[in-house]
C-alpha cells in the first residue's frame, strides 16, 4: 500500500523545512559528527527531511517511512542527550558575525529540536492511523518494523 495522503505530505513538508533551517544549519551541524548514530540512521533521516517529487508523485511506501521515522527519533534521542549539554562546547565560530549568529542558533537549538520532536510525534500518529485504518482487516504494516514501539520512548525527551 502507498501513502498519497495530503496531510502527511504536508507534515513531510514541514518536517523538511524545519529540519533544513533550524537543525541542519551550518552553524550546529558542525556538531553532529559527535553523535552516536549508525551511518543507516543517518540515510534514512537524509531520506526524510529531503523528500522528492517523485517520491510524492509515486506516493510512500509505508515499511521505509516508518524506518525513516524510526531514524529521525534516534537522531533526536541522541541529540538531545549527547548534544544539547554539549553544544557550546562543540560549535566554534571565526569572526564575531558568525559568533554572534553561532550563539542565537545555539539558544535556538533545544526548542527548535523539541518542534521537530513533535512535528515527528505528529507524522508518526497520522501515519499509524492511516495505516490502520487502510488495513482494518490485516496487520498494520508498523507492527511488523523493528524498534518502532521505540518511537514514543525517543521522541518524549528527558
Amino acid at each position: 500500500m502507498l501513502v498519497k495522503d495530503p496531510e502527511i505530505f504536508k507534515l513531510l513538508d514541514k518536517i523538511e523545512e524545519h529540519y533544513r533551517s533550524n537543525i541542519d544549519n551550518r552553524y550546529v551541524s558542525k556538531a553532529f559528527s559527535t553523535l552516536r548514530v549508525s551511518p543507516e540512521d543517518w540515510s534514512l533521516l537524509g531520506r526524510l527531511t529531503s523528500q522528492t517529487g517523485y517520491d510524492r508523485l509515486q506516493g510512500y511506501h509505508f515499511q521505509p517511512l516508518y524506518q525513516q521515522i524510526l531514524a529521525a527519533a534516534v537522531f533526536v534521542h541522541h541529540a538531545r542527550a549527547e548534544l544539547l549539554p554539549n553544544l557550546r562546547t562543540l560549535v566554534r565560530a571565526g569572526s564575531e558575525r558568525e559568533r554572534t549568529l553561532t550563539k542565537l542558533a545555539i539558544n535556538a537549538f533545544p526548542a527548535n529540536l523539541a518542534k521537530f520532536s513533535d512535528l515527528l510525534k505528529e507524522l508518526f500518529s497520522k501515519t499509524r492511523t492511516l495505516d490502520r485504518t487502510i488495513n482494518k482487516d490485516s496487520q498494520p504494516i508498523y507492527e511488523n518494523v523493528p524498534g518502532i514501539d521505540q518511537v514514543g520512548v525517543y521522541l518524549v525527551g528527558h
